[in-house]
């Protein structure tokens, strides 16, 4: 546990990470997703919300300091991969589940540790 100056424990900031893809072994927003939750892990709590591609390594795999909260893509996003990196299908859904997160944690209040998945 971090001590501050005082050498009373020091308090450690909360973090929601919000990336629609997470992954360190892909490349662009996934990657990078992944380098801010491996870094902002080191200094901070961080929960992160997002999805993993089928057959990939999950987030909770590859983050083991990241409380995270995710949920496999949408089973036909995967089969037309250029068209999935055009219009990006799979973010309506997972902007549903995270917003549908957010709220169950926001009213349950700070005691609650249950994911709605």
């Amino acid at each position: 546990m971090a001590h501050n100056e005082h050498g009373r424990p020091a308090r450690v900031a909360h973090v929601l990470l919000v990336a629609p893809a997470c992954d360190g072994h892909d490349v662009g927003e996934s990657w990078l997703a992944h380098q801010w939750a491996a870094r902002l892990s080191e200094r901070f709590h961080v929960t992160l919300l997002s999805t993993y591609k089928r057959g990939h390594v999950p987030p909770s795999r590859q983050l083991p300091r990241t409380r995270v909260v995710e949920w496999a893509e949408p089973p036909v996003v995967h089969r037309a991969e250029r068209l999935n990196s055009l219009l990006q299908p799979a973010y309506a859904p997972f902007y549903v589940r995270a917003r549908r997160y957010v709220r169950h944690r926001l009213t349950a209040g700070s005691g609650s540790t249950s994911p709605t998945r």
